[in-house]
């Protein structure tokens, strides 16, 4: 219950106590809520701190980019761990968010789960429009496993591993650029997509990498 540390419960809504919170030890949020961030605010994750909800997130920063930008990470100086949503039966909403250094599991890794990514989704439906990824160390930037995505006007930069995997999911990827990635820009596995208008630069392997039964099709 150390959820209600960093919220204030409104009905069936988690919003945050103050606009801008730090959180130094795993949070964990219950399902049957919506957790509301709402334009400017901010998540400092420190000391790989991990975020693991069972409610969906609803984080709408609005649709221009700059001071409304909601941001989701750690600093230079004391990466986060990351992010995990799993089993959420309504819709996940990003608009106008920045994840930025995040390490992923390093020393945590919640029952029943492996964490590949800095940013998790499970057994979800996950929409993000006009958003960044950043300084990301773990093994994915986005690890989105049985999941309904769709992903749009997205940036990726200076991603140590993987920038998007999934697995076993189904959707739409559009108006994304991945820069700067060690390994795979996108990785697909027992998957479903359509990929169009995605620019990749000095990725470390392969830019699309199609495999494990997965059926893709790409354009522009």
């Amino acid at each position: 219950g150390n959820y209600l540390n960093y919220f204030y419960v409104q009905k069936d809504k988690l919003l945050l106590k103050k606009d801008k919170i730090e959180v130094s030890e795993n949070l964990f949020i219950p399902e049957g809520f919506k957790v509301i961030l709402k334009p400017s605010q901010k998540i400092l994750l420190k000391n790989n701190a991990f975020i693991i909800s069972e409610s969906i997130f609803i984080a709408n920063g609005g649709e221009k980019k700059g001071k409304e930008t909601i941001m989701i990470g750690g600093t230079k100086d004391n990466y986060g761990g990351g992010i995990l949503i799993k089993d959420t039966k309504n819709l996940n909403f990003f608009q106008n968010v920045t994840f930025k250094n995040l390490n992923g599991n390093i020393d945590f890794i919640p029952e029943g789960y492996l964490i590949f990514g800095a940013i998790n989704f499970f057994n979800s439906k996950v929409n993000f429009d006009n958003f960044n990824v950043r300084n990301i160390t773990s093994e994915d930037a986005i690890n989105f496993v049985n999941s309904e995505i769709h992903l749009r006007n997205g940036l990726f930069d200076n991603i140590e591993s993987d920038a998007i995997d999934v697995d076993n999911g189904s959707g739409k990827i559009e108006k994304i650029k991945i820069l700067n990635v060690s390994n795979d820009g996108l990785d697909f596995s027992e998957s479903n997509l359509n990929v169009s208008e995605v620019i990749f630069d000095n990725i470390g392997d392969k830019s699309i990498s199609v495999g494990e039964n997965s059926v893709v099709s790409i354009e522009g």
